[in-house]
């Protein structure tokens, strides 16, 4: 059988998918887990969240100030 471009590129087309889901795997048995924080996934939860003073008191320009 005769290696060509075509036959390489089909069995790397194939493997990417298998890689994929192995990668996939590894990741949720080994992955960080992530605890749950002080807000939930509703409007309720977020609009309980006061603003700091010093965060409205902020200017733009310090956070996006660039040496010279």
């Amino acid at each position: 059988m005769m290696i060509t471009r075509r036959t390489v590129i089909k069995g790397l087309a194939g493997a990417v998918p298998l890689l994929r889901g192995v990668r996939a795997l590894a990741i949720e048995e080994t992955g960080p887990q992530i605890q749950p924080g002080p807000f939930k996934g509703t409007r309720e939860s977020l609009q309980a969240y006061h603003v700091p003073d010093w965060f409205r008191d902020a200017k733009f320009g310090i956070w996006a100030h660039a040496e010279p």
